[in-house]
């Protein structure tokens, strides 16, 4: 936010009001945005549709993420006298170890994500279940 605002001053050094009430709304998007999520994630309707619409929403905000990081702070970071190819090796590594992150946490044997611990579980019942001739949910 600090650089949000020193931004705002600069495109606006006469007036207070218009920053202000832009760094307002600002803020006000991150509390709205998990509220949404909050309710979406608590109401009772189809589990793929929900994952669907989580899905969505996540590509959303990850392409935000990255549209901000990569157009509006690596090209104001361009500018100065450091060197560009240190700052992208950095941007890169950062990255890089956000997908070893993500990938690991794809090979754990419980999964954090409440979806796919119900489709896995229920995918494991009825493989179970067809196997032995039972069909027991409490798997």
């Amino acid at each position: 936010m600090f650089s949000t605002g020193v931004k705002l001053a600069n495109k606006y050094p006469k007036s207070r009001l218009k920053p202000g009430i832009i760094i307002v709304l600002m803020s006000l998007v991150t509390p709205i945005g998990a509220i949404v999520g909050y309710i979406l994630d608590e109401m009772e309707f189809n589990k793929l549709a929900k994952g669907a619409i989580n899905g969505i929403l996540e590509c959303i905000s990850i392409s935000v993420f990255l549209y901000v990081s990569a157009f509006e702070i690596l090209a104001e970071e361009k500018e100065n006298k450091h060197s560009n190819f240190i700052q992208w090796l950095s941007y890169t590594a950062g990255f890089a170890l956000i997908a070893l992150i993500l990938i690991s946490e794809a090979f754990e044997d419980e999964p954090k994500h409440e979806l796919y611990k119900n489709y896995r579980t229920s995918t494991e019942t009825s493989i179970l279940g067809s196997t032995l001739g039972v069909y027991d949910r409490r798997i």
